[in-house]
């Protein structure tokens, strides 16, 4: 039987995603096509329990377990749901893997080319200049870690130009063109070259792949924010999914900075779970119920003060990494939010207090955008009876801009 006799246009083939975080691994099968939405045909999420007291080498084999996992339900279900969806063909070769803090770096550079005559631009002058600064970007760095003895291996994992402008103006067609002055900002994401090996070989022995490709989760929530009705120019980043939280700025489109500190998802769950004798799974239910402000008095009196004592360390850590972000320059009031569900309206509420007025232009509060299903789907689709995870979706969205 020729299965494909049965369909009106070509089949696409789907791209198989892992989202590696610091507390879960999530996968799909995504079937894309350029200037489309993405189809997540399947997808999964292993979460991790938070440990009590954390160590890099045994979440890193904790990771590797769950994306095992992720995997086996990506063969026996995700397969059936590909089939369903009209992909008959075999599984591609490349594995494509999202890592967010504490697996990457990220850094934005701007880099400027100028000369005392004009010059024609071309892709060769372009990948020179790319391949120097990242180079200098290595040396800079050194690959030394001072709470390690010796070396770390480093890889930069992802490199990407986010804008150019050549004579003063940005644009998106540069070959060919004759000009006196070219800057482009240079989007940078390096990681242990022995933690990719692992992911990579995780996904192998599950695949039978050739390759992995290793992306930042950062350029993922870029470039799909980019693509949002909601975003204007300037605007904040905020991913809270796992051992830190990370705030990046974004103005003109560009990826200026970014800032972390050591207060997550898990933060938020050990402080609960701690505070009030409660599971790790009764602590994310108490925040969710919080958020939503459906507790009665006797869920206020027992919990207000533990919720009151989080809130403030959280929020004395955010202002510290704002500080540093800051500068001498007015913060963007647009935040755009990745966190799961139980966790994303707590961090919106949080956000929205008149004490951080002071960092935003003409003090207006924060406006808190969640990337969260609802604002997901106008931009991704989903097979019948699949999660909408908001993660996987960003990851699909930022493949879909690679095509």
């Amino acid at each position: 039987m020729f299965f494909g006799a049965f369909t009106a246009k070509p089949l696409k083939t789907p791209s198989i995603i892992f989202d590696i975080g610091g507390t879960s691994v999530g996968g799909a099968f995504a079937l894309l096509s350029p200037g489309e939405k993405p189809l997540i045909a399947h997808a999964a999420r292993e979460w991790l329990r938070p440990m009590e007291e954390v160590s890099m080498e045994r979440l890193l084999g904790l990771l590797e377990g769950a994306m095992g996992a992720v995997a086996a339900d990506l063969l026996s279900v995700g397969r059936k749901r590909l089939f369903a969806a009209g992909y008959y063909g075999d599984l591609p070769s490349t594995v494509h893997c999202f890592l967010t803090a504490p697996w990457c770096a990220s850094r934005a550079d701007t880099i400027r080319i100028s000369g005392a005559r004009p010059f024609k631009v071309t892709d060769a002058l372009l990948e020179r200049a790319i391949e120097r600064e990242k180079k200098a970007i290595v040396d800079q760095i050194g690959a030394t870690d001072a709470t390690k003895k010796g070396k770390i291996p480093l890889a930069i994992m992802e490199s990407r130009v986010l804008s150019l402008s050549v004579n003063g103006y940005e644009t998106a067609a540069v070959h060919g063109q004759s000009a006196e002055d070219i800057e482009f900002s240079l989007y940078t994401a390096l990681a242990e070259q022995a933690v990719l090996d692992r992911f990579s070989a995780r996904a192998a022995r599950s695949f039978g792949i050739d390759s992995a490709e290793h992306h930042s989760f950062l350029f993922a929530f870029l470039s799909a924010v980019r693509g949002f009705k909601e975003a204007h120019e300037d605007f904040l980043l905020l991913d809270v999914s796992g051992e830190v939280t990370e705030i990046s700025v974004v103005r003109g489109s560009r990826l200026l900075t970014s800032a972390s500190y050591p207060l997550g998802r898990n933060f938020l769950i050990r402080t609960i779970r701690e505070k009030c004798g409660v599971s790790p799974e009764e602590a994310l239910s108490i925040i969710a119920l919080h958020a939503g402000r459906q507790g009665n008095d006797a869920f206020s009196l027992r919990f207000t003060p533990a919720l009151a004592h989080l809130e403030a360390q959280w929020m004395r850590g955010f202002e510290n990494a704002l500080t540093r972000l800051v500068g001498e320059a007015f913060l963007p009031h647009t935040v755009f939010i990745a966190a799961d569900s139980a966790i994303a309206p707590w961090v919106a509420a949080a956000l929205e207090k008149e004490a951080l007025y002071q960092y935003t232009l003409a003090a207006k509060p924060f406006v808190a955008n969640l990337a969260d299903e609802k604002m997901l789907d106008a931009y991704v689709a989903f097979g019948p009876g699949v999660e909408k995870d908001p993660f996987l979706s960003l990851d699909a969205l930022c493949l879909t801009t690679l095509l």
